[in-house]
């Protein structure tokens, strides 16, 4: 009797054995469907899908590296790009204060202008004014000479 107990209990044990290597064998067919494995249940299978698997972690912490990579280089760029929004935007006040004084500038140039043209047409009215005295002190000098003659 405690033979057939023992025989019972290695019965069981193969009988969950095998259940158990069944369940593994699926899982691992599972696993190489999913990793895309051309596995047929050879028992090269769980060091090929370890391999795979230890393949897999490496590329993605070489991505997770890249990843970081990428956020620094966003960084950068990002504060690149802050710092030309406010060269832009120092220019763009450099810019409007220049605007405004070229705008001073000519309008200054414009109320020379009018001055100048004003200054001329004086400086013509007093040189007709000049010529007219002129004329008239040569006409008096004249006078004078022949009233001069006349005395004489």
């Amino acid at each position: 009797e405690q033979i057939r107990k023992y025989v019972n209990k290695s019965e069981e044990s193969k009988s969950y054995a095998s259940k158990v290597s069944r369940e593994q064998n699926e899982f691992i067919a599972q696993l190489c469907h999913l990793l895309e494995l051309g596995i047929r249940g050879n028992e090269e299978s769980p060091e090929l899908l370890l391999s795979k698997i230890r393949g897999m972690r490496e590329e993605n912490d070489m991505l997770k590296e890249q990843i970081d990579t990428f956020r620094e280089t966003v960084t950068i760029h990002e504060m690149e790009l802050k710092a030309n929004r406010e060269t832009i935007m120092r220019l763009v006040s450099e810019v409007n204060k220049e605007q405004k004084k070229a705008a001073a500038c000519s309008q200054d140039i414009e109320k020379l202008s009018d001055d100048l043209s004003n200054i001329a047409g004086a400086k013509q009215n007093l040189e007709e004014e000049i010529r007219s005295l002129q004329d008239r002190l040569a006409a008096g000098q004249r006078a004078w000479e022949e009233l001069g003659q006349l005395k004489v």
